[in-house]
């Protein structure tokens, strides 16, 4: 198994959205 780069920073990337939905002081600057 080998883990691209692209898929590393998927997952941060997915870590980072978890993170903004938790905090609701966040959700404006999604939208």
């Amino acid at each position: 198994l080998g883990i691209s780069s692209d898929g590393m920073a998927g997952a941060l990337h997915g870590v980072w959205l978890w993170k903004f939905r938790l905090d609701p002081l966040y959700m404006p600057l999604i939208r």
